[in-house]
């Protein structure tokens, strides 16, 4: 992001909503940032005795914890049941209860708007219900009983803001909705309409992580900024023999004004809120988001850094850098030929790429625009994406880089070279006699030769004349017709090998008895070497160059012996082996009768059956029967 707050208007913590006034009306609750104590019941002065440290997530009370800002009261709340009666709700934390209970938090909320409500009218505290202890079916009716008659009823001094309201805006719901300040939140007492969708809650997961884990955490869930409803993020670390830390520091540095981790969080869930500077740091948040919002100025235009089509994949690549706005680009939308806008998300970083299918020959036209939180669009960046190698330089070109070569068996070579697209339109790779390149360049004429685009990794000739040594040569051609220097290797004469291959291994067959042909497998293979096969049943026959997974033709009740082994390609072979089979049936290819198939006259008279059989079996002989044939056996 760009912009800061350097003027932050006047506020009390208490009253802050009220203060800002129209400032937020733009925001949905769900923008905002909110601070949240967590476990709020469970404060110092509800609990005291021994396990006060292990269990007191807050320092003092409901009506404090609201003067000091928080505006949403984490709650895991317990059922008081003694001999099947309900008693009363009270707040817990692990195993123990505090003094607090519903019914005060109930009397807290409206003592704070009953008085000076003016000043109060536009704050909004939320509920968020996180646990429940304790609960039978019929008590979270009672439960939410006790809070609409206690902010609706007789005496009450504000209202609930309902479900309706959960997607509007603040200052809607200020108009809307006027008098109206306390939310509940809760996916435990159903639909009711004065009930909010359960908040989302974000926690680490175990109680005592270190401070980096923690970090790494909120990095995690604070990347993101588009969530469409409320949630929470809890932040706080317990000491395995005494409760609750002070981490004001870690929080003070890690949600600093302007920080991504602050910006885009909506409610940050803190132990001991006063501690810290987080409540006027959530505001500072709010402000800021507020003020993306009713922002008029657009993006700066987005500008190509670099570009590139590639010929053998088709694609275009360009990188453009990053738009510049006053609160940051919230993404991108591209079109090609003034069809569809295509959003891309920013990813916050100095440049960013797209891509895009361009065959050779065709050209395209993009414009991409950048797009704040406020929906202001830049002017576009305009780009011809054509599928033509550009052309290079008029200067002369450098030779490429040969960074291998070998010859591959008695008539194949290969090279590959390392060079730059923007050096040479094209690549000559040629072949010559040793004689006949002398100083470094040609004397006499190629004995082979071949041309590659500018993207050639490098050649093959597979059609050497002899196994005599060659030189093999690489030079550029740039788009001017100028050529580079040679780049020259040798390549060694064959020399033919005395040494047999190794032999295949775990030769083994399938047959299939419909089509008799015989399915051969086995391990082995390898670069210039073949196999011959040589199968005997009545007769005898081999196959030469025969690889794994080949079939062959072998009819049905009969023994064979199959001969297998390599020969490379200097004729050596490898020692040889042996497999034997039959393709007679046995007991376990006997045929099984065919039960439960309900066959159509139809079906059979169009040849369009399929017959669940067993196997080995070539042929079925249908019997027709009426059903009246079978009337009293089981089976049928």
């Amino acid at each position: 992001m760009k912009k800061t707050l350097n003027e932050i208007p006047d506020y009390n913590l208490s009253t802050w909503m009220t203060d800002l006034g129209i400032k937020l009306d733009k925001l949905k609750p769900h923008q905002l940032t909110l601070p949240s104590t967590h476990n709020a019941g469970m404060d110092k002065k509800g609990i005291g005795g021994p396990v006060e440290g292990w269990i007191a997530c807050q320092n003092d009370t409901f009506p404090f914890q609201i003067a000091q800002g928080a505006r949403v009261f984490d709650l895991r709340v317990n059922a008081r049941v003694y001999n099947g009666t309900l008693s009363g709700f009270d707040f817990f934390h692990g195993p123990f209860s505090s003094n607090r209970s519903v019914l005060g938090l109930i009397k807290d909320c409206n003592a704070f708007f009953k008085n000076d409500y003016k000043s109060k009218k536009h704050e909004l505290i939320i509920l968020q219900f996180q646990e429940f202890k304790n609960f039978r079916p019929s008590d979270y009716e009672r439960l939410l009983t006790q809070l609409t008659q206690g902010f609706s009823g007789t005496g009450s001094s504000t209202k609930i803001v309902p479900r309706a309201a959960s997607d509007l805006t603040i200052g809607d719901i200020r108009s809307q909705y006027a008098g109206h300040n306390i939310i509940i939140a809760s996916d435990k007492f159903g639909s009711n309409s004065d009930v909010w969708n359960d908040i989302t809650h974000e926690w680490i997961g175990h109680d005592i992580p270190s401070e980096q884990e923690l970090d790494i955490f909120i990095d995690q869930k604070t990347r993101e900024t588009n969530q469409s409803k409320l949630w929470s993020l809890q932040v706080v670390r317990y000491k395995i023999l005494y409760g609750a830390m002070d981490i004001s520091d870690y929080i003070d540095k890690k949600f600093e004004p302007d920080a991504q981790a602050l910006i885009n969080s909506n409610i940050i869930n803190v132990d001991f809120i006063e501690n810290f500077s987080i409540v006027p740091y959530c505001i500072r948040a709010s402000l800021y988001k507020a003020g993306q919002l009713i922002d008029k100025d657009p993006p700066s235009q987005p500008t190509v850094h670099d570009e590139l089509w590639h010929r053998g994949w088709s694609t275009y690549f360009i990188t453009f850098n990053a738009s510049i706005d006053n609160f940051g680009v919230d993404h991108y939308l591209y079109s090609i030929n003034d069809g569809e806008k295509i959003k891309v998300n920013s990813q916050n970083t100095p440049r960013q790429q797209l891509e895009f299918e361009v065959r050779e020959g065709q050209e395209y036209e993009l414009k991409l625009y950048a797009v704040d939180v406020a929906g202001n669009c830049s002017t576009p960046l305009v780009k011809a994406l054509k599928g033509f190698d550009p052309p290079t330089g008029s200067d002369k070109p450098l030779p490429p880089d040969i960074v291998y070569s070998k010859r591959d068996g008695k008539y194949a070579c290969s090279m590959l070279i390392k060079h730059s697209i923007y050096n040479a339109d094209h690549y000559i790779f040629e072949i010559y006699a040793e004689k006949d390149i002398v100083e470094g360049k040609p004397v006499g004429e190629p004995i082979l030769w071949n041309i590659a685009s500018r993207w050639a990794l490098g050649v093959m000739f597979t059609n050497l004349p002899s196994y005599d040594a060659y030189l093999i040569t690489a030079h550029a051609v740039n788009s001017f017709g100028r050529t580079s220097d040679y780049a020259i290797k040798r390549i060694d004469a064959y020399r033919p090998s005395v040494t047999p291959p190794s032999p295949p291994s775990n030769l083994s067959t399938s047959y299939n008895s419909v089509t008799q042909q015989l399915t051969i497998n086995f391990d082995g293979g390898g670069l210039n070497r073949t196999h011959t096969l040589t199968i005997k049943t009545d007769t005898e026959k081999t196959y030469e160059s025969f690889y794994s997974g080949n079939a062959i033709s072998v009819s049905l009740s009969l023994d064979f012996t199959l001969t297998l082994f390599a020969v490379n390609q200097d004729g050596n072979q490898s020692t040889s082996i042996t497999y034997t089979g039959s393709t007679k049936e046995t007991s376990s290819h006997a045929a099984t009768p065919i039960n439960g198939q309900t066959v159509l006259r139809q079906e059979l008279t169009t040849g369009v059956t399929t017959w669940k059989g067993g196997h080995n079996i070539v042929k079925y002989k249908i019997h027709l029967y009426g059903l009246f044939a079978f009337k009293g056996v089981a089976d049928f």
